[in-house]
């Protein structure tokens, strides 16, 4: 730990595990704790084409229908998107990732 570097490399270490952490909380907080305690649980898997379509369509399944709010995020910031999610929590609302420059036929933006 005599050279700065070491120091920064376990500072980025540290910062990974934090971050890897903090995600695997958010998603616990996103989920009912039923979902997690079946005895026999349907898996389904969900995708896109990019991050942008695989969170659509993930939306889609958990939010089917009209919804009163939508979090829309970067799709580019990691931090933005962990950083909304107790929001969206608080407002039943799904989260959807947008483009740097969000174009009205991006489905983000034409979410149902």
């Amino acid at each position: 730990m005599n050279k700065p570097d070491g120091l920064c490399n376990h500072l980025n270490t540290s910062t990974r595990f934090r971050i890897f952490f903090i995600v695997i909380v958010a998603v616990l907080m996103l989920f009912p704790a039923n979902l997690f305690a079946a005895s026999d649980p349907e898996i389904e898997r969900l995708f896109g084409d990019n991050r942008f379509e695989t969170m659509y369509q993930i939306a889609l399944k958990l939010s089917p229908g009209m919804v009163n709010n939508v979090v829309l995020t970067s799709g580019y910031g990691f931090a933005d998107t962990l950083a909304g999610v107790p929001f969206a929590h608080q407002k039943y609302a799904p989260i959807l990732l947008v483009d740097k420059d969000p174009q009205e036929k991006s489905k983000g933006i034409q979410y149902p």
